[in-house]
């Protein structure tokens, strides 16, 4: 049994220069698996584009960081006199919101997803408390979304959180964004980034488990250099995961590149994507 990785493109729909390099990042890079906000400025134009790659796992990334998809007068607890959502600088703030607000918002940004996707999303993760954290659970019950299937990373410390149950004998282990403790999306630090080093760093010897690699790929704008601390990194994501280095290593270690249904249940969508197309990525 040989390696199997998955490599998770965040934060697709946030702007259409960002998303035209997570593009970038899926057909001319080893990016696998998607993951949408589904209210933020692209995410139509996103879930459209992904439509046309089934062989791409799709996720729900429910940063909620832009704009409601419901009617804003049916959530007011849950936006600022913008019509932002509330909470983007201020997390504590979602435990104001009124559960059947966030039932309402989540609801619609689903039946948005399977409008212009032609399906719901995959697998999210659902790992608070809170009223959008209970309602997000209701929700992907109601569409059949599968919940909390990886054992989780954080930025630097890996294995913050386990997967449900009924997952844990997939043993699908994300990798942190950085190899160091003491790394951060501070622009002091960036010259430490590597996230090809990082990708490269997982052990090839552990092959009963399936390795997730995360990042940010995608071109930068002034509204993301605005709006978040993850701005030149999102490009640094970009060149790893479309480079040549980063190839030439699954080629050479005979990784199988995988999506993230492959992973849960079994199946080879993304490897007969790239035997169909001719890759010498796919596995011989």
């Amino acid at each position: 049994m040989g390696i199997k990785l998955i490599v998770r493109g965040a934060d697709m729909g946030y702007t259409k220069t960002f998303d035209e390099g997570a593009l970038k990042s899926m057909t001319d890079g080893v990016v696998t698996s998607a993951d949408v906000m589904m209210d933020t400025l692209n995410s139509d134009w996103m879930l459209q584009k992904l439509r046309e790659m089934p062989w791409i796992s799709v996720g729900w990334h429910m940063h909620l960081w832009g704009r409601p998809v419901a009617d804003p007068a049916l959530v007011p607890s849950m936006i600022n006199a913008e019509g932002k959502f509330k909470f983007r600088k201020d997390s504590s703030l979602m435990n104001t919101v009124k559960y059947e607000e966030a039932l309402i918002e989540l609801r619609a940004q689903i039946e948005k997803c399977i409008r212009i996707l032609g399906r719901a999303p995959d697998m999210t993760s659902v790992r608070g408390n809170g009223p959008i954290d209970r309602a997000k659970r209701v929700v992907c019950e109601e569409f059949n979304i599968k919940m909390n299937t990886t054992y989780g990373a954080g930025r630097r410390k890996p294995y913050l959180s386990e997967p449900d149950e009924e997952w844990m004998h997939l043993k699908i282990y994300e990798v942190p964004i950085h190899d160091r403790e003491d790394l951060s999306f501070e622009m002091s630090k960036f010259k430490d980034y590597n996230p090809a080093a990082v990708m490269k760093s997982i052990d090839l010897t552990q092959t009963d488990k399936i390795w997730l690699r995360g990042g940010h790929p995608g071109y930068l704008d002034d509204y993301i250099l605005s709006e978040s601390t993850c701005h030149v990194h999102r490009v640094a994501d970009l060149k790893a995961l479309c480079s040549q280095e980063i190839k030439d290593w699954i080629i050479e270690n005979q990784i199988e590149l995988i999506n993230h249904r492959d992973a849960l249940y079994g199946t080879s969508e993304y490897q007969n994507h790239l035997k169909a197309i001719g890759s010498p990525l796919a596995i011989k």
